[in-house]
């Protein structure tokens, strides 16, 4: 009997030490650091020389290569942020041959291959690079139907190993222009 009660006395007093225990909390911060950075080569593309209200499409003849040399992820954005002084842009979805002055941007992550027409899409505004304001542009998407996905994503761009995107444009051209001079417009691509 003198062993049973010492027995519930231990295990009361276990008991009672459990229950008297406290707790306390640790907050733990880290700060996280990276670089941001972009380059893209070559800095300029010729689209040629196509014959308005004949030619209704031109795709650039080679690529420009978008390399991720920051030190974290990045996803890609694209938007024109210098609009050219006379030309317009329009969205996608706009029929152009009947319009003066107003053309239709588009881009796609393609790698090393030729896009043909149909990788950018017909009558839709998916693959379109705007005119609008820093902070604004549109992001590329991470697999098929989001923006500028062809065969390479343009989302989450490691910093190292398959770093690197080819980037391809298509341009819609107007049905007609008041001018016969070269046509400039200035596209961005941010690292986001």
């Amino acid at each position: 009997m003198k062993k049973f009660l010492a027995v519930i006395v231990a295990m009361a007093g276990v008991i009672v030490l459990a229950s008297t225990a406290k707790a306390a909390t640790v907050v733990l911060s880290v700060t996280p650091t990276g670089t941001k950075s972009i380059t893209v080569n070559p800095g300029a593309i010729n689209l040629g020389n196509p014959v308005i209200g004949t030619d209704l499409r031109e795709i650039s003849g080679s690529s420009v290569t978008v390399t991720n040399n920051g030190t974290v992820p990045e996803t890609f954005g694209l938007r024109i942020s210098a609009p050219d002084l006379v030309w317009g842009d329009v969205d996608g979805t706009t029929a152009l041959a009947a319009l003066t002055d107003k053309y239709n941007l588009r881009a796609l992550f393609n790698g090393n291959t030729v896009p043909v027409t149909a990788n950018f899409g017909v009558a839709v505004a998916i693959n379109d690079i705007r005119n609008v304001a820093a902070g604004l542009q549109t992001l590329a998407g991470a697999g098929a139907g989001t923006p500028y996905f062809g065969t390479e994503s343009g989302a989450g761009v490691l910093p190292t190993g398959t770093n690197t995107r080819g980037l391809w444009f298509q341009m819609n051209l107007p049905g007609f222009t008041s001018v016969t001079t070269v046509r400039n417009m200035t596209v961005e691509v941010s690292a986001n």
